[in-house]
């Protein structure tokens, strides 16, 4: 990636993110895009998002209240499905 902003950065991670569900931990090199403020406060809002007492109607209405379908992703691939206690992006590894 030639572009290493904090910007270009957070959104990459957010396809990666979609794609694969949250993870619990980021570990970085400490360069100058993982520490800015926008970085660490994506890693806050989405880092360890499961939720695993959420029922459907709180999971729709959390995918409902964003603007962004790279985040509705996140959201649905890791939010546990009740009958399986796992999430989509678990099944995925």
């Amino acid at each position: 990636m030639q572009d290493r902003t904090a910007g270009r950065v957070v959104g990459k991670v957010k396809v990666v993110f979609a794609a694969r569900g949250a993870v619990e931990e980021i570990v970085s090199d400490d360069g100058p895009s993982f520490d800015s403020s926008l970085t660490k406060q994506f890693a806050d809002d989405n880092c360890q998002s499961v939720h695993p007492q959420a029922n459907d109607s709180d999971v729709t209405e959390r995918m409902q209240k964003q603007r962004d379908q790279v985040k509705v992703l996140m959201i649905y691939r890791s939010t546990p499905v009740q009958s399986i206690r796992c999430s989509l992006s678990k099944l995925l590894v």
